[in-house]
């Protein structure tokens, strides 16, 4: 059993710890006050700006923190000192890494000083906000973004894809015809079907597209996909077709040949 002396003492340390808590957060207040009137005499002295942000920190009065921080990268943005407003940033995103705007911000200034992948990382980072908040503008406007800045195929196909799950079939279609371009440049003959299968049911009437996609279908040998690609879009009485046609149909017999 615990004695009554032991509690007292166990009571007055806890006091002890509360005083000097509230000791502490008194001299931060008086420290605060100051250097708000300090901040008046001084309006673009942004050296008091970020004391009176780090007080705020330290008072755990975060949005406070990040407010007077943001203001003060926007005067260092104003001043033409990029360098000091990233610094700015990188401090609020250490007291909340969840601002996406910031992220955004940070990745202009990384863009204005010609450090692009350092912009495209916080691109990517703002990018995962948005996805988690379901904010379909934003997540179209970054991911257009990050593909113009690092135009890789990987990029580009991201942005196409990202046009076709919101609906936007003209831009989706855009994008993957441009990716389709470089699949085949790059001979990436497996990738660059694919995205024809994806593009071809909203170009029916692209001959030379049919043509290409079953040219493609008999490279991987798979001559059924090209015979029902040519009679699904009713080209196999057109002229044209014959030869791909019956190149089709021989290979076909030509299979199931060896199979047996």
């Amino acid at each position: 059993m615990v004695a009554f002396s032991d509690t007292i003492k166990n009571i007055r340390a806890k006091l002890a710890v509360l005083k000097t808590k509230l000791s502490s957060k008194d001299k931060r207040l008086k420290i605060l006050h100051d250097l708000q009137q300090l901040a008046d005499s001084r309006p673009n002295d942004m050296r008091v700006q970020i004391k009176i942000a780090d007080t705020y920190y330290k008072l755990q009065e975060w949005d406070k923190a990040i407010a007077t921080m943001d203001l003060v990268a926007n005067s260092y943005i104003e001043q033409d000192f990029p360098q000091k407003a990233i610094a700015s940033y990188k401090k609020m995103l250490m007291i909340n890494p969840n601002l996406s705007s910031t992220n955004e911000k940070l990745a202009k200034l990384y863009e204005k000083i010609g450090q692009k992948q350092d912009a495209v990382i916080q691109y990517r980072i703002a990018l995962q906000n948005y996805y988690s908040l379901g904010n379909q503008e934003k997540i179209i406007a970054v991911t257009k973004k990050i593909a113009e800045l690092d135009s890789s195929l990987l990029n580009k196909r991201h942005l196409a894809e990202i046009y076709q799950a919101f609906g936007m079939m003209n831009e989706a279609l855009q994008e993957f015809e441009t990716v389709a371009q470089l699949y085949r440049q790059n001979k990436q003959f497996d990738e660059l079907l694919k995205l024809y299968e994806i593009i071809l049911p909203h170009k029916p009437t692209n001959h030379s597209l049919i043509r290409d996609v079953c040219i493609l279908y008999l490279r991987k040998q798979q001559p059924e996909h090209a015979i029902k690609t040519i009679e699904k879009y009713k080209v196999d009485t057109d002229p044209a077709f014959n030869d791909l046609y019956e190149k089709a149909k021989l290979m076909k017999k030509a299979l199931r040949t060896a199979k047996n």
